[in-house]
């Protein structure tokens, strides 16, 4: 067996058992979180791991500029797990950057689809199609952000 066949018979389990395997995921991460074992910060390498994981995945089925954004959001992630939990306001300062660095990320993949692209018309679906990725992780991200913001202004408040 190849490394090749090793990959092909990883990408068909993985396709089978996408659904099982993030929620088996999502549950060892409440569980760890709950019983103390784990704080935010863990969850925030969780998610590092997971999106250099789905990037490396875009990048070996060649999908560069989906690849490019996914690096940039676990970069982003990675400062913001590196600065937390500091009596210091660079968390704020970190959490802007991150903001940025997702930003950029989502740029850097649109150029990086117009550059791959060979005609204007698999150019402009490229761009489509990378705008709708863009905008579903972007979106999962804010709500997850206002989410977080509020948790904890709400514990601010409650001190």
């Amino acid at each position: 067996m190849s490394i090749k066949d090793l990959l092909n018979y990883l990408d068909e389990q993985l396709e089978k058992h996408r659904t099982l395997v993030c929620t088996s995921c999502t549950g060892l991460g409440r569980w760890l979180h709950r019983s103390g074992i784990a704080g935010p910060r863990f969850m925030l390498s969780g998610c590092v791991f997971f999106l250099t994981s789905a990037g490396y995945y875009f990048f070996y089925k060649k999908q560069y500029n989906v690849a490019v954004f996914l690096c940039f959001m676990a970069l982003s992630m990675l400062i913001m797990a590196l600065t937390m939990d500091r009596e210091d306001n660079i968390e704020f300062i970190a959490l802007a950057f991150a903001i940025f660095l997702i930003f950029a990320g989502a740029g850097a993949s649109i150029l990086c689809a117009m550059k791959l692209a060979d005609t204007p018309e698999e150019r402009e679906k490229q761009k489509q199609n990378l705008l709708a990725y863009c905008g579903i992780i972007l979106g999962l991200f804010l709500v997850l952000a206002a989410i977080g913001g509020i948790t904890y202004l709400i514990i601010l408040f409650l001190k």
